[in-house]
């Protein structure tokens, strides 16, 4: 770190632009009122205290209010009342700043300048550099243009002029020191042209003409500066000016093989953000390649990284010459750009005509033989609209020089031998791995900041912000320049209209680059008509699309392959691979894409483009249910992952049209993919929509099957939540059903499954038929909903022979879901029993498959087993960092049953605590789980169970037995066992209800409880050995039925365990979920007695 960067700091005065002093929470402030600020730079230019009356003449000169020691008072109290502490300190008769020298911005900007001074005068020119151009820097306007107009702004203005004045010329002294002559023009053209007959500055003019070998010019300067002098001033240069022109003449002319050139490399306005890498990669290419091209669209900021990368490798290359190719208009305009470029002074101000031979021969002889001299690097900017004179040039130069390299901009590439092709890509918005925010996020802060800094920047917003934004520099740019009237927030509400509001840019940028609309506007102008055509098209995909949903929509009278690779070449598409399925797809930014949709509405297209993407989507959905189930279901899955986005606005458009038969077909294979992956929320968001466009619909045979499957699905899933919707979508389905069956035996399975609800002894028939079928693939679908059947009755043992079975059928039809949802429930069997071992083997096999289907909910379910597993083994911190992440769970949009996982994750750091003894976190963890379905919990929610069971057990051991929450939990268990055995005995799920019962039987049975007596504690004991009979999940540690009678024996030696276990197990299953009801009836009084029944 240099100095002059060490030194960089935030002051607490700044006047050199709007006046801002430290406000109280330590960000700069702005005061309200030019009076306000008048008084800042008064005190700051007085430099120490001033009286009353010399701050009333700075601030109201000739016109005094009445009583101007009053009226001070209450501006002084104005300013504190906004200031940092101490700002403003009283002295005897007047006011000071508490601040020294490098608290301002001008004590800065002086000390920069000192420091500058002292580093040229040691030798040290690069120091002088850095501590001089860190003084400019300081610059954020125009200082006193906010004061009253009067004696003090022109003071500050005067006072801050010389100081800049100062600070330029050092930097020139310097930058001449080390051979950047251009550099010191570019600081010193400014004065030249404000004061022409400044001696000063003509003096380093020349030795900066003579620094980069430009000899003749400071000659030919000199005479023009001399001829001035004499006829403006009737008088001749000074005699350093003199000497220095005596000794150029003196000079014999340099060696032009030794000499540096440097030409049209520009000084850099503000730092470069966020591409760091790509000057890495770039400067290893043009060291390693002759032609480089910086290829992208536009806006992305490929000139100002040429302009980076033309500055850096002038530190190291004898010339770096840089063409501008923007403003010329025609091929044969090349030449002339080149030659003008070059000072080849014979052609700077004459076209060039070509087609003479002589002249061609020439000018090529001439521009050769000047990038021939030494070493150099040739930077063409912008040659997409000439993009084949551009390359003649460039191929003509590379084989007739050895020394030359070529750095091209383009946002079509090159296309010739020795071209290396480097992608520049759009600012990411997220932030790095370890970083604080993207590159995107950062260069919107840093210009938002230039434009108004006192600008609140929320980062949420602005990352948003930068994603509809592509990560485009310049659109990033623009819109932070809008902070000058709006917030970030008005900002992104109005981003949707990006060309109306992204306009008014930097008046110093090529008029191509002043709006959002013209950079685009400049790539459409160089297409071909059927490119056009096909570009407006196009831009109907929400996300991307390849080459066969682009044949379906483009118009067939063209080439559209060849569309396909102009749009490329001109940046306006990009091309890669998907990393799903390794098929070509194209992409547009999002810029491009609404620019496009703007096109397409003005061509009166987009019902047509509608109706055509319909009709892809349709086919495409079809196809892809035909291999939902078997072999090629990874691939038909991926498929629809890459297309999802697509297809889903197919689907809304579809139901608004309305068009039935796109519609089913489209959501019956997204409603698949869906259910594979568990994401059910995503089903039911289009469920009452769809029903509404299907009402009164009659599928052809072509879309039979997609709108059974649609139907079917529906009423699944909507059973455990809107069971009205659920059956209302079943009684349509079994129409059709009617009609004619599905081809394909899976589906046709799924549906007679679906078709079988809500009534369970038919399912228990229907899987019976499927498991005997001779199809591998529906034999393992019957199989695994029999081990889930079997598993809610409570025949773990049977349930655990049906899920095994189920995996090995599925390995046999190489059906992916149905190996990985076989093997998840194998896992999830061996964790209710209780079996650490094999829930890890098992799990790992169910993970390998369902990853490959990137079924979220069903992994997270892995995930919660794997980390209790590891409670149980002895490593509970190995569990945390999972338990954390699920009980981090928020809305419903993350997951269909997000309140079950956030209840569980809360349960597992519950369980946690438990396991390193730590009962009083234990107990605050399983009641936040216990709240997570509301105060009283709503819904179908048996993992209820599991919180209200751990949160009684935890409490007791807590000592806290007697907490009106424990007794109230206890109370809403007993009232929603009873309610699920009423609406819902025959889908009890026996192994959940075994944890409640078990809980109770827990808080009926702990020792310090009030009002306990023998009756409870009987009860209590006969619960605990009911929850083990309907064999209770024993993977959550702390509610094992083992240890809770390890307890029981502990805290009642008076109470017999082995008879009570005796009494229970001769008793069938059913008996003994008959007896469990029982038992809760009779503890009515108890609750009532303590007024929780209603």
């Amino acid at each position: 770190m240099s100095q002059a960067t060490a030194r960089v700091r935030v002051h607490r005065v700044a006047v050199l632009g709007p006046v801002l002093v430290e406000g109280h929470d330590g960000t700069a402030a702005e005061p309200g009122g030019a009076t306000a600020k008048g008084l800042v730079v008064s005190l700051l230019l007085a430099r120490n205290a001033l009286s009353v009356r010399g701050i009333g003449e700075d601030l109201w000169e000739d016109e005094p209010p009445r009583n101007e020691k009053a009226a001070l008072q209450t501006l002084v109290s104005r300013v504190r009342a906004l200031a940092a502490d101490g700002l403003i300190v009283s002295t005897p008769g007047g006011y000071a700043l508490g601040v020294d020298g490098h608290d301002s911005d001008l004590g800065a900007a002086a000390a920069h300048r000192d420091a500058a001074r002292a580093a040229l005068e040691r030798g040290d020119a690069h120091a002088a550099d850095a501590e001089a151009s860190a003084g400019l820097t300081l610059w954020r306007g125009e200082p006193g243009a906010d004061l009253p107009d009067g004696d003090l702004a022109r003071r500050l203005a005067s006072t801050a002029s010389d100081l800049r004045r100062s600070l330029a010329l050092l930097r020139a002294d310097a930058r001449i020191v080390t051979g950047d002559g251009l550099g010191a023009l570019a600081d010193l053209d400014p004065y030249a042209e404000a004061l022409p007959l400044d001696e000063d500055v003509e003096l380093r003019r020349l030795r900066a003409f003579a620094a980069i070998g430009r000899r003749n010019e400071a000659i030919r300067d000199f005479g023009e500066f001399r001829t001035r002098m004499r006829d403006e001033l009737g008088t001749t240069p000074s005699s350093d000016l003199v000497a220095f022109h005596t000794e150029l003449l003196r000079e014999p002319e340099p060696d032009t093989a030794a000499r540096t050139v440097r030409v049209g490399i520009r000084v850099a306005p503000n730092p470069l953000v966020g591409r760091d890498e790509d000057v890495a990669a770039l400067e290893e290419l043009v060291r390693t390649s002759r032609l480089t091209t910086i290829l992208g669209a536009g806006g992305l900021g490929k000139t100002r990284l040429a302009q980076e990368i033309a500055g850096r490798v002038a530190e190291r290359m004898p010339a770096v010459v840089v063409v501008e190719l923007a403003s010329v208009r025609a091929g044969d305009d090349v030449p002339l750009a080149l030659a003008s470029t070059l000072g080849i002074r014979e052609y700077t101000g004459t076209r060039l005509t070509l087609a003479d031979p002589a002249t061609r021969v020439d000018v090529r002889g001439r521009i050769l033989s000047t990038l021939a001299e030494r070493p150099t690097l040739l930077v063409m900017d912008n040659c997409e609209h000439l993009i084949d004179a551009a390359a003649e040039w460039i191929d003509d130069i590379l084989a007739s020089t050895r020394d030359v390299r070529v750095l091209a901009t383009s946002r079509a590439p090159l296309m010739i031998a020795a071209e290396q092709v480097y992608q520049l890509q759009p600012l990411a918005a997220a932030p790095a791995e370890h970083g604080t925010h993207g590159p995107a996020v950062a260069l919107f802060m840093d210009r938002a900041r230039a434009a108004r800094p006192s600008v609140v920047l929320p980062e949420d917003v602005i990352e948003r912000l930068c994603v509809k934004l592509d990560g485009l520099p310049l659109a990033i740019e623009l819109a932070a320049a809008r902070v000058r009237s709006m917030s970030v927030e008005e900002i992104e509400r109005r981003i949707d209209n990006r060309f109306a509001l992204l306009r008014g840019g930097d008046r110093s940028a090529p008029e191509r680059h002043r709006t959002l609309l013209s950079v685009i506007d400049w790539s459409w102008n160089l297409l071909r008509g059927s490119e056009q055509r096909s570009l407006r098209r196009l831009s109907a995909f929400v996300d991307g699309f390849d080459a066969d949903a682009a044949l379906a929509v483009c118009d067939p009278r063209d080439d559209v392959e060849a569309d396909l690779e102009g749009l490329v070449n001109q940046s306006l598409l990009t091309a890669a691979e998907s990393p799903l399925t390794g098929r070509l797809r194209y992409r547009m930014l999002e810029t491009v894409r609404e620019f496009g949709d703007q096109r397409l509405a003005e061509a009166d297209e987009r019902d047509e483009v509608a109706t055509s993407i319909r009709g892809w989507a349709d086919a495409f959905a079809l196809a892809a249910l035909e291999t939902t189930y078997g072999p090629e279901q990874i691939d038909t899955f991926r498929l629809v992952e890459d297309e999802q986005d697509n297809l889903v606005a197919a689907l809304r458009d579809a139901i608004t049209v309305p068009d039935p038969d796109t519609a089913s077909s489209v959501f019956a294979a997204l409603s698949m993919h869906w259910t594979l992956r568990g994401a059910h929320a995503e089903v039911l968001g289009f469920a009452g929509s769809l029903l509404e466009a299907l009402r009164r619909y009659s599928p052809d045979a072509t879309h039979r099957d997609a709108a059974l499957v649609s139907l079917s699905l529906i009423g699944a899933t909507s059973m455990f939540g809107d069971a009205r919707q659920g059956l209302r979508s079943l009684v349509r389905a079994k129409r059709v059903f009617a009609e004619g069956r599905p081809t394909s035996p899976q589906l046709a399975a799924m549906i007679r499954l679906v078709l079988a609800l809500p009534d369970v002894p038919r399912m228990i028939a229907i899987v019976g038929e499927l498991r005997a079928s001779d199809d591998t693939a529906t034999a393992s679908m019957g199989y695994l909903i029999s081990a889930q059947l079997a598993e809610n009755s409570g025949e773990i043992d049977e349930a655990l022979a049906f899920a095994t079975r189920a995996f090995e059928k599925a390995e046999q039809a190489r059906d992916v879901w149905t190996v990985g949802m076989a093997a998840h429930s194998v896992a999830s069997l061996h964790s209710q029993r209780g079996e650490p071992s094999e829930v890890l083997r098992w799990a790992d096999r169910a993970r390998r498959n369902l990853e490959l289907l990137n079924a979220g909910e069903d992994l997270q379910q892995l995930d919660w087993m794997c980390a209790i597993t590891d409670i149980t083994l002895g490593d509970p911190e190995a569990a945390r960092p999972t338990f954390d992440r699920l009980a981090q769970l928020e809305g419903d949009r993350q997951s269909f049953d997000w309140r079950d996982l956030k209840a569980i994750g809360l349960a597992g750091l519950a369980e946690i605590a438990i396991a390193q003894g730590d009962f009083t976190e234990a107990e605050r963890q399983y009641a936040l789980s216990e709240q997570v379905w509301g105060d009283p919990p709503s819904g179908f929610a048996p993992w209820y169970y599991v919180a209200g069971a751990g949160l009684i057990v935890a409490s007791v051991r807590a000592g806290h037995v007697n907490d009106p929450r424990v007794t109230r939990t206890a109370g809403r268990m007993r009232r929603r066992l009873l309610r699920d055995f009423r609406v819902r005995a025959a889908g009890v799920d026996l192994p959940i209800t075994g944890l409640a019962v078990l809980g109770l039987g827990a808080w009926l049975l702990a020792p310090d409880r009030e009002g306990a007596d023998a009756a409870q504690r009987t009860a209590g004991l006969e619960l605990i050995m009911l929850g083990h009979g309907v064999h209770a999940r024993q993977d959550f540690p702390s509610l094992a039925w083992g240890r809770i009678v390890d307890v029981v024996r502990r805290d009642h030696p008076g109470l017999d365990v082995d008879a009570a276990w005796s009494a229970v197990e001769p008793l069938p299953l059913p008996a003994r979920s008959a007896r469990i009801l029982e038992v809760i009836h009779s503890l009515r009084p108890l609750f009532a007695a303590a007024g929780l029944e209603r």
